[in-house]
């Protein structure tokens, strides 16, 4: 199979998409993919044969239509603003610590029969989350299926020949209790300048603030 997926400016929604569909039912060999993780509809998925109205139902950007990789996950409006459900997608926070903050711990890797893989952000392709309502695409044709990313720059996460569709999670950081008011950042990974950072008093490395003022908070 090939699956093929398309980015923009804060989302990713990916759709299933046939480009040699001529009905709903156009005969088709077989595309199967293997979808695992918390979500419900985990399992061998044969696209030549989902019912249209499957995955939330199929969706047209530009001249191709298909079902968007959200869909495909059961992804659906959280029961509330603060639940971690999803829908058919299941994720999970500390006690105590924000639920909105599971869906940008969760992603999907995309993996190809080359063994080539790419990342999507669960919350790239919640239209909720990222504001956008038109999804990328994902498409597939005879026993082939494509993760296709047609925003402009972004072909280099295309994934050609995708044989899974794993719906993984980074592990949760410890909620901090009873912590005390800190006058400093400490800045670590892969970044330019990582180290201690102070906000108050002279600061040897010489961090210039920046004042905002946004919904009433400074």
């Amino acid at each position: 199979m090939i699956i093929e997926g398309c980015k923009r400016t804060g989302v990713l929604a990916a759709m299933l998409v046939s480009g040699m569909m001529c009905g709903p039912h156009a005969a088709m060999a077989d595309a199967i993919v293997t979808l695992s993780g918390p979500t419900s509809n985990a399992g061998m998925i044969d696209l030549s044969t989902t019912p249209p109205a499957q995955y939330g139902g199929l969706v047209t950007v530009g001249s191709v239509t298909g079902y968007s990789l959200w869909g495909l996950l059961g992804g659906a409006n959280a029961s509330n603003p603060n639940s971690p459900i999803y829908g058919a997608i299941t994720t999970t926070t500390p006690a105590g610590d924000n639920a909105k903050n599971a869906i940008l711990r969760y992603y999907v890797l995309a993996t190809g029969s080359s063994g080539s893989q790419s990342l999507i952000s669960l919350g790239e392709i919640d239209p909720n989350f990222s504001g956008s309502a038109t999804p990328d695409l994902v498409t597939f044709s005879g026993n082939t299926a494509s993760l296709l990313f047609t925003k402009a720059g972004a072909a280099g996460r295309d994934v050609t020949v995708l044989t899974s569709l794993q719906l993984l999670s980074v592990p949760a950081l410890p909620l901090v209790t009873n912590a005390l008011p800190s006058t400093s950042v400490t800045l670590a990974g892969n970044v330019s300048h990582p180290g201690s950072y102070k906000f108050q008093g002279a600061d040897p490395q010489n961090v210039s603030p920046i004042t905002e003022t946004v919904n009433g908070d400074t």
